[in-house]
């Protein structure tokens, strides 16, 4: 059995992509979970001995999800043909004079400011409010 997932091309494209930053934020705050947990069930020695080690053998946890994926997983590529231009020979185009044309402006400035937002976040959460 193939499991695919059947996405439409241009419709969804900002859900999925956000499922990225929630899966981040998510992992980022399990993974402070973990951490404050054995601080709080182990004492300075035992975590220095053995203790760091259990934040590592946690990691072992998505080892079946992994190895799910390796077996029944598909490359999907839901934009495969979309650049096709019918010749076999394309016209050279230098990619940072395309990348940086004045329609592209728009999806530059988003795509530098949002992670700028999400970063401001994070640090705010997790290293500003812990002081």
């Amino acid at each position: 059995m193939v499991y695919t997932l059947e996405l439409k091309p241009k419709e969804h494209w900002g859900y999925y992509g956000s499922l990225i930053g929630l899966a981040t934020g998510g992992g980022a705050l399990l993974g402070n979970l973990v951490g404050a947990i054995i601080r709080q069930l182990l004492n300075e020695d035992q975590l220095e001995q053995y203790g760091w080690r259990i934040a590592f053998w946690t990691g072992t946890l998505i080892l079946p999800v992994t190895a799910f994926v390796h077996c029944f997983g598909v490359e999907h590529h839901p934009n495969e043909h979309e650049y096709d231009t019918g010749s076999t020979h394309q016209e050279s185009k230098h990619p940072l004079r395309e990348s940086f044309r004045l329609e592209n402006w728009a999806a530059i400035v988003s795509s530098v400011l949002v992670p700028m937002l999400g970063g401001s976040g994070y640090y705010i959460t997790f290293v500003w409010m812990v002081r």
